[in-house]
C-alpha cells in the first residue's frame, strides 16, 4: 500500500475506536491541528517568536501532526523527553549518504533551554486543545507537556567573562593578531554589552551618529521587550553609544558599499567572484577569536561572556549600576521590581536626562577600558574581581 493511503485508515479506525469508547467528539484535536489554532490565536507574538515556534514544530512535532492530542498520554510525553534528553529520539527515515537503504533521522541530545522550548511548545498545543474542547476521555482538562516541563530543571547558564586583569591584554592583542573587522566587533561586543543578535543585525540607518545613539526598533529581536505591550506609537529605544564606538561605526560606514546597511558587512573580496552568501553580515567571529584566547592563556570566550565582560567592568567603573543594567537592556520592569520602585517610574526612562545618566555610564566604562589596555600586564594582575550586584546578575541571567 501506499504510505498516504495506509496512514489515512489508521487514523480512520482509530478515530472510531475513541468515539466508540467515549462518544463522538466532533472538536478532537489532532497535534497539527492544535498547532493551527495557536499560529491564528496568538497573533500578537513577535515574527521572531512565530518562526522560531515554527521551527520547533517543524523539528520536533511535525511527524506527531496527525496524531490526537487526547491519545498521547503522560507515558508517551515522558517517553518523549527522555528520548530527546539522551538522543535516541526518532523521527523518520532518511537515506543513507552512501545510498545504501534509509538510516533513521535521529534528535538529541538536547540542552535544557532546548528541551524547555521544546515542551513549552507542547503545552501551549494542549492549551489550545482544552480552550477548544479538543480533548477527550481521560486526557481531557489534562497538559501532561506542561507538567513534566517544570521537571527539566534550569537552563544551563554562562557565568564566565574576561578577566578585568587580563581585559587589556585581550584589547591590545585585538590590534596584532586579528583582522580589523573581527577587532572592531570585539571592541564594540566589550564596549556596549550588546546581544548577540542585536550586534549582528545592525543597519547604519539605525545608529544616529550626531546625537550617540542605537535606536533599536523595540520588536527587534534581542529587544526583549514584550510583543503585547508594543502598539504602533512605542518609540525606538534610544541607547547611548560611547564617543569610541561611534567612531568605530562612522570608520567602518566610510567604506561600506552600503550607507544605510549593515554595520558588519563582509569585506569585498579581493579575487573571484563575490557571491550573495559573501554580502550578508559578518556574524561567527569564533575562529577569529581564538587568537585573542590564545593571548589570554587559552580563555574560551563567547559573544555573551564579552556581555559580562561589559557589566563587570560597569561594576567597577560607575557606581550607577541602575544605569549599567539598563544598558544591557534589562527589562525596564524588571529593574523596577528587582529595585522596590513602582513600574510607572519606569516610563520616565526615556527622558533626555535619564538616556544622559546612560550615556555617562557608557563613557565611564569605555574610560575603564581603555586604562586597563594602557596599563602593563604585571600591574594589571592585582585587579580584583567585583562580586557583581543582583541588579547586575538578573540582567545577565539568560541561557547560554
Amino acid at each position: 500500500m501506499r504510505y498516504e493511503d495506509a496512514q489515512r485508515i489508521v487514523l480512520e479506525r482509530r478515530r472510531a475506536l475513541v468515539d466508540e469508547q467515549v462518544g463522538e467528539v466532533s472538536t478532537r484535536l489532532t497535534v497539527g491541528g492544535a498547532y493551527a489554532y495557536a499560529a491564528a490565536e496568538r497573533f500578537s507574538n513577535a515574527g521572531t517568536t512565530k518562526d522560531k515556534e515554527g521551527g520547533l514544530f517543524a523539528t520536533y512535532f511535525e511527524h506527531l501532526k496527525n496524531r490526537y492530542l487526547d491519545e498521547l498520554n503522560r507515558a508517551f510525553w515522558v517517553e518523549f523527553l527522555t528520548q530527546l534528553r539522551e538522543g535516541t529520539y526518532v523521527v523518520g527515515q532518511a537515506e543513507r549518504k552512501d545510498g545504501r537503504g534509509l538510516a533513521p533521522i535521529v534528535l538529541g541530545p538536547l540542552s535544557n533551554a532546548t528541551l524547555i522550548g521544546v515542551m513549552n511548545l507542547a503545552s501551549v498545543l494542549y492549551e489550545i486543545g482544552n480552550k477548544h474542547g479538543g480533548l477527550a476521555g481521560a486526557l481531557k482538562g489534562t497538559n501532561n507537556p506542561g507538567d513534566l516541563r517544570k521537571s527539566i530543571g534550569a537552563p544551563n547558564a554562562r557565568e564566565s567573562h574576561i578577566p578585568l586583569n587580563t581585559l587589556g591584554t585581550a584589547w591590545r592583542a585585538s590590534d596584532q593578531l586579528i583582522s580589523p573587522w573581527w577587532r572592531d566587533m570585539f571592541r564594540v561586543f566589550v564596549l556596549t554589552g550588546l546581544r548577540r543578535s542585536l550586534m549582528f543585525s545592525m543597519r547604519f540607518d539605525e545608529i544616529d551618529l550626531e546625537n550617540g545613539f542605537y535606536l533599536i526598533d523595540p520588536r527587534k529581536p534581542g529587544a526583549k521587550r514584550k510583543a503585547d505591550k508594543i502598539t504602533p506609537s512605542t518609540k525606538h529605544i534610544r541607547l547611548p553609544l560611547s564617543r569610541v564606538v561611534l567612531d568605530i561605526i562612522r570608520a567602518r560606514r566610510e567604506f561600506a558599499e552600503d550607507k544605510e546597511g549593515l554595520v558588519w558587512f563582509t569585506p569585498k573580496p579581493t579575487r573571484g567572484r563575490r557571491t550573495k552568501k559573501e554580502r550578508q553580515a559578518l556574524s561567527d567571529p569564533r575562529s577569529a577569536w581564538t587568537l585573542l584566547e590564545w593571548a589570554i592563556g587559552e580563555f574560551h570566550f563567547t559573544p555573551h561572556d564579552l556581555r559580562r565582560t561589559f557589566g563587570t567592568a560597569g561594576q567597577v567603573a560607575t557606581k550607577d549600576v541602575f544605569a549599567v543594567s539598563l544598558l544591557l537592556l534589562h527589562s525596564p520592569t524588571q529593574v523596577a521590581k528587582a529595585v522596590g520602585i513602582p513600574g510607572v517610574t519606569m516610563r520616565y526612562l526615556d527622558t533626555d536626562e535619564a538616556v544622559e545618566r546612560l550615556r555617562e555610564a557608557a563613557e565611564a566604562i569605555t574610560s575603564y577600558v581603555l586604562k586597563l589596555a594602557a596599563m602593563p600586564a604585571d600591574e594589571a594582575q592585582l585587579i580584583a574581581e567585583p562580586e557583581l550586584d543582583p541588579i547586575l546578575e538578573e540582567a545577565l541571567a539568560e541561557a547560554a
